[in-house]
């Protein structure tokens, strides 16, 4: 919660712990999709179908999202963090959208060519993101000022 003080010895570890995370799912596994794809067609930059899943793309992004969430843990509880936390939402919600091609897929395999467009499904990934990246600071004002505050049972 923002405001609370929590001691520096947790926030390093969670920050430890946000890291490793964040550098499997952002940067690893995703690494891991491009060369199983890209081997298989043979192309050393993009993967046909998905011209914003590259080597570049996938690193700097994903280095991105890991920075932001790990400042946004070691500095829990502070003011500094709602940037950092909300900038990690935001960074996450756009780096999913360029990977699927906004939500429509062309996959060519032996003389066969599917096509595929989830527009609707993008928008249901992306959204927890979008409103958390907003939500964060509005928990943040309304923590601050007297009206988001809980009411006493004192008379």
């Amino acid at each position: 919660m923002i405001g609370e003080k929590t001691p520096w010895t947790s926030r390093v570890l969670r920050a430890a712990v946000t890291g490793a995370l964040n550098l499997a799912l952002w940067i690893l596994i995703p690494f891991y999709f491009y060369h199983l794809l890209s081997g298989t067609q043979g192309l050393s930059g993009a993967v046909s179908g998905l011209p914003a899943f590259t080597p570049d793309y996938i690193f700097a992004f994903g280095a991105t999202i890991t920075g932001l969430e790990v400042m946004g843990a070691l500095t829990a509880g502070s003011a500094i963090s709602v940037p950092f936390v909300s900038g990690g939402y935001l960074a996450s919600a756009y780096y999913v959208y360029p990977i699927v091609s906004g939500g429509s897929l062309a996959v060519a395999a032996s003389g066969l060519q599917f096509s595929f467009s989830f527009e609707p499904l993008l928008y249901l990934l992306i959204l927890p993101s979008l409103f958390s990246a907003v939500k964060q600071p509005i928990t943040f004002l309304l923590e601050q000022t007297e009206s988001g505050r809980a009411a006493s049972d004192e008379l």
